[in-house]
């Protein structure tokens, strides 16, 4: 029994220090690489395309609603021709600024404005259609959204299209963890992200109530850090446990 302990105990720490660093420890992580992460992937994977693609008119009327208005990763692009359904397409502009049309590849459209994308589409077009090309396009913003990161019970991006009390935009992701540390939380705002502004809630929440505290904006993000002493309290008492369960190996007699 005695052996056994000590093996327990010599492959058990090690295994809880590395695994406990990479679930828990979060006061040393690099916030903005996550945030980058995060940001790049939800743009593009949670933007939803539009209900359906806008058919083309026999007029050959151009349905351009954001006309003057530059075309940015996350868009939504839906295009239809006329007579031709193969060339029809309803797609999500890439971080790249390209999107990718049926028969035509891969356009990069990043920068342009509406009128510029459907000039290049009627010239490639003009390549495989001979004769007047009737098409539509429209372009649709994405939805605003923020990002909720840290300990919380569902860290991810979630749509917000106006402000909302902190409180509010952190139950969106299911309210903090038992080890969130309420004291430090970071709002990095979208128009000035290099200086989060740090909200202690138990303070706010303590001299002002719920209506002290800041508001989330569109684009903002809100990081819940661990408490620092998390891993070190939990160490310490898994290390006392073992420590009991060696010492009533001993006391017990058990080999």
């Amino acid at each position: 029994m005695r052996s056994t302990l000590l093996l327990l105990s010599t492959l058990v720490l090690p295994l809880f220090s590395s695994c406990a660093a990479g679930t828990f420890g979060s006061s040393g992580a690099d916030y903005d690489n996550i945030l980058s992460g995060f940001l790049d992937s939800t743009r593009a994977a949670d933007t939803q395309d539009p209900a359906g693609i806008p058919r083309a008119q026999p007029s050959g009327a151009l349905a351009d609603v954001n006309a003057g208005e530059r075309i940015s990763p996350g868009d939504s692009v839906a295009i239809s021709v006329w007579g031709y359904p193969e060339f029809s397409t309803r797609t999500i502009v890439k971080t790249s600024g390209t999107i990718v049309v049926p028969l035509l590849g891969e356009l990069s459209i990043g920068g342009m404005t509406n009128e510029q994308l459907v000039a290049l589409l009627r010239q490639r077009l003009s390549e495989f259609i001979q004769g007047e090309i009737r098409l539509t396009v429209e372009v649709i913003p994405p939805l605003p959204r923020i990002v909720v990161i840290g300990a919380v019970s569902r860290p991810g991006s979630y749509p917000l299209s106006k402000g909302t009390p902190l409180l509010d935009a952190l139950s969106l992701a299911g309210g903090w963890t038992a080890t969130a540390d309420l004291k430090r939380i970071q709002l990095i705002r979208a128009k000035d992200s290099r200086k989060p502004d740090i909200v202690d809630l138990y303070t706010s929440l303590d001299k002002g109530g719920p209506s002290s505290l800041p508001s989330v904006l569109p684009g903002d993000a809100i990081v819940v850090p661990e408490k620092e002493d998390f891993l070190v309290q939990a160490g310490a008492f898994f290390t006392a446990v073992l420590g009991i369960l060696f010492l009533l190996g001993i006391t017990t007699g058990f080999q």
